[in-house]
Formats: structure tokens, sequence, C-alpha cells
């Protein structure tokens, strides 16, 4: 996997919080960095996804099936697989 230079601008709080923390784990700013990128972009694509099913559902493109009807879906599909 290749990878590409990105830089970002951080306050001096945010910086020495960083730093701090590479330095006492023995870690490279880097490390934290993408870290955090990672997870707040996965967090991001969720509420994305989301969002969407909901306007879908507005719209009357998509039903929400209640959580009791999914669970009595699978149990049947058990049964019928056990057959």
């Amino acid at each position: 996997m290749g990878y590409r230079v990105f830089t970002i601008n951080l306050d001096e709080k945010d910086y020495e919080r960083l730093d701090r923390l590479a330095r006492q784990t023995k870690r490279s700013k880097a490390f934290f960095v993408k870290e955090a990128l990672r997870k707040y972009l996965d967090d991001l694509e969720e509420v994305f996804l989301l969002q969407r099913s909901m306007e879908r559902v507005a719209l009357g493109e998509e039903e929400l099936v209640p959580f009791e009807e999914i669970k009595k879906r699978l149990e049947e599909r058990k049964k019928g697989c056990m057959k």
C-alpha cells in the first residue's frame, strides 16, 4: 500500500498533547494522527449511511422493520435449515 503526505496545522494545545502522548508511549505523532483519523472517518461514514437510510425511509424508498419481526424471520429461516 502506498502512502501520501498530508500536512495539517494544529493549535499549540493539541500539538503539545499529541507530542506528550507520543513521547510517553514511544510512538510517532503520525501513528496517533492516523489512528484518530481512521476512527473519525469510520464514525463519519456510519453517520452518513444512517442519514441516507433515514432519507430513503422518509421518501418511502425503504421501510423500517421492527426488531421483533427480524428476530421472527431469522428463527423461521433457522427452522427451515434444520429440516
